[in-house]
């Protein structure tokens, strides 16, 4: 679930040091890396569902004390875009059957 994070240069600092200027520069440069399944520059809308992972990590941390703060807080967050809106196939619903 967190593979995006995996190469980038803020998994390389501790939670505890993280600072809002760490979750701008990140999400600066998810805007420039392509998608590992499609080769396009991810959408908005990923950068921002992506950041609300890491801002639910966060928030865990909070309340288990390891960290003070939440550092995506005081971050502007990224146009969500348009809903998604799509209907399952017949298929995937045999699948799912």
């Amino acid at each position: 679930m967190l593979s995006f994070l995996l190469e980038d240069p803020l998994a390389d600092i501790p939670a505890c040091e993280v600072r809002p200027q760490d979750i701008d520069a990140w999400i600066n440069r998810r805007r420039t890396i392509p998608s590992r399944q499609t080769g396009r520059i991810v959408e908005e809308s990923t950068i921002s569902r992506q950041l609300r992972i890491i801002s639910s990590m966060f928030g865990r941390m909070v309340k288990a004390g390891v960290v003070p703060t939440n550092p995506c807080s005081a971050v502007e967050r990224p146009d969500g875009g348009v809903p998604r809106e799509r209907v399952a196939t017949d298929e995937e619903i045999e699948r799912l059957k």
